[in-house]
């Protein structure tokens, strides 16, 4: 019983203080009504004065004293003199100093903005900080508050905005706080700044950032600066889970099931000002793949991220940033029917200069490589100015760029002393030919996949292989009949190739040898990987000559005699007797 009167007791103590209190601060109000005389227009004044904004309010101030002493003015914006507003908000309510009251003052200890609509790209920043120069910070500020707002900045909206400002007191940081929705996901940022004294005198001061969003986080840690504008730089780091993901959720790609997971982790010194961001001295890790180098962000004209960078690797496989834009592209037992995704370059531009000592493709693998990396236009343009390839070299440049609702691609490249049956070996455990490879390709496709693109190719290739020898390319009576082995050396070999519709042709395949030549013509499906040619073999020295066929699989064909005269009656053989191109 005796904890309940305690209770009763201490219930009425609470309600006597706070009828107390309402009665002082109607006294108060009432000895002082000076404060409340105009206090909206008065507010709103203040505003401007600190701010040299343009204030407008669509209506009359109200007062309340209870809960808490607190005015609110429907209808505001803030414009730069002579320009559109860039916040509107429903309503500012400014919460009242109680004591400032009792004392004939009209103070403010808080600022809430209700559903503002805030552009950023038009805010005075760069004036707010100019503004502070000279200037101690004053503890009496008001802290700010953003409740249910949208924030706009290059296009892009945050909304479900809350956030909040506080002024340093006893020795603390500004600070802001906020979070909001961002594409549909969940993003929270944190900003300290330590010495806004130092700041406001231009000098430097200790500044830190978190931003997390999308599966990703920034961290900030260094010092600011207003040198005609705000300018940041200390150590940044990044990661994201899913690279892919997050650049779709930031709107410069697409995302989908077939894109691959890449990860990303990122450290480097930064430098953040009006121009964009810098990073120098930055190590970037892509899913275990190693990257030293630097580069900077900017944003285009149309508010579009803009990248532009130089980064060394060591080894890097290749194979999964291929397959974000072509899934399956080495498939074995075939190509990819899968649909090419170019959505992923939509939104960005990029300029990258890369170095690598050692690239893998599948099983292809390239020594020391210089290449770029272009995207702009919603296409992908990658240029290999030279890279070591099986002991010779390798250069040439592909791009991809929307057509229709596939791409198109234009294929160029050159080869240069490159060891035939090393190259063979990655795509067939048994190569047939070797020796020294020297070749061009010019080819142009259109297509919604990469069976489709092959299926268009068009253009031509020419090749030339010397120092070498054929091996294992049929039975052993087919180079028996006309005195060879199970090899044959060759001096050189020459081939001429007319591209249309995935199919290439050649009237003109020439193989000469110490023991024997060749003389074939006809066509090779690179749809099917297939090749069918006839011709004849001549020994050296001999007045006649074998009749045969190459057919089977491109990495592999095999070699048969064609002892079935199948020409037509009144026309004499040749030495290489063109044989009808493969359908697709």
């Amino acid at each position: 019983m005796s904890v309940i009167q305690s209770a009763r007791r201490r219930l009425s103590w609470i309600v006597a203080a706070a009828v107390v209190c309402g009665v002082v601060l109607c006294v108060g109000a009432a000895v002082h009504r000076a404060p409340f005389d105009g206090a909206g227009e008065r507010v709103v004044a203040a505003l401007g004065d600190a701010t040299g904004l343009k204030v407008e309010t669509r209506g009359a101030a109200e007062i309340s004293l209870f809960p808490t002493p607190r005015v609110r003015v429907p209808g505001v914006s803030l414009a730069r003199p002579g320009e559109p507003p860039f916040v509107m908000a429903r309503e500012l309510a400014g919460s009242l100093r109680l004591w400032a009251l009792f004392q004939g003052r009209l103070e403010l200890s808080e600022i809430s903005l209700d559903r503002p609509e805030i552009a950023l790209d038009r805010a005075p920043v760069g004036d707010a900080l100019a503004g502070l120069r000279g200037r101690a910070p004053d503890a009496a500020r008001p802290a700010l508050r953003l409740t249910d707002g949208r924030l706009t900045v290059a296009g892009r909206v945050i909304d479900r905005l809350e956030a909040g400002l506080v002024w340093p007191r006893d020795g603390g940081p500004l600070a802001i706080s906020g979070y909001g929705r961002f594409a549909g996901a969940p993003v929270e940022a944190t900003f300290q700044l330590a010495d806004l004294t130092a700041l406001s005198n231009g000098q430097r001061a200790p500044f830190r950032a978190r931003i997390e969003g999308g599966g990703a986080r920034l961290l900030f840690d260094g010092e600011a600066i207003d040198e005609n504008g705000p300018k940041f730089s200390g150590e940044i780091s990044a990661r994201a889970i899913s690279l892919g993901e997050t650049l779709a959720w930031l709107g410069v790609g697409r995302g989908g099931d077939r894109a691959a997971r890449v990860s990303l982790s990122l450290a480097g010194r930064g430098v953040l000002d009006a121009q964009g961001l810098a990073v120098s001295n930055a190590e970037l890790d892509l899913s275990g793949d190693s990257f030293m180098g630097a580069g900077r962000l900017t944003a285009t004209s149309d508010g579009r991220p803009s990248i532009e960078a130089t980064v060394d690797a060591g080894k890097l496989d290749a194979l999964p940033y291929v397959a974000m834009l072509a899934p399956q592209v080495l498939k074995t037992d075939g190509w990819s029917a899968a649909e090419i995704e170019l959505g992923g370059l939509k939104g960005w531009t990029l300029d990258l200069r890369l170095s690598a000592e050692e690239v893998k493709l599948g099983r292809l693998t390239l020594g020391q490589t210089a290449a770029t990396v272009a995207v702009g236009g919603d296409g992908l343009d990658l240029s290999i100015g030279e890279a070591e390839a099986y002991g010779g070299s390798l250069g040439g440049r592909l791009s991809l760029e929307p057509e229709g609702r596939g791409a198109k691609m234009t294929l160029e490249g050159a080869v240069t002393g490159v060891a035939l049956d090393e190259a063979l070996s990655a795509l067939d455990k048994s190569p047939q030919m070797s020796g020294s490879l020297t070749g061009e390709l010019a080819v142009v496709g259109t297509g919604s996949s990469v069976a489709d693109l092959v299926a268009g190719l068009s253009g031509k290739a020419s090749g030339r292989v010397t120092d070498g020898a054929l091996e294992r390319i049929g039975r052993s009576r087919t180079l028996a009949l006309v005195g060879l082995g199970r090899r044959m050396d060759v001096s050189s070999a020459d081939a001429q190739f007319r591209i249309e519709r995935g199919v290439a042709r050649t009237d003109d395949v020439s193989i000469l040898g110490p023991d024997a030549s060749f003389a074939l013509a006809g066509a090779a499906s690179l749809v099917d990987r297939r090749v069918h040619l006839k011709g004849s073999v001549k020994p050296a020295g001999g007045g006649w000559s074998l009749p045969v066929t190459l057919e089977g699989p491109l990495a592999s064909p095999k070699l048969r005699p064609d002892l079935v005269d199948r020409t037509p009656r009144g026309e004499a053989r040749s030495g290489a007797a063109p044989a009808a191109a493969p359908t697709n």
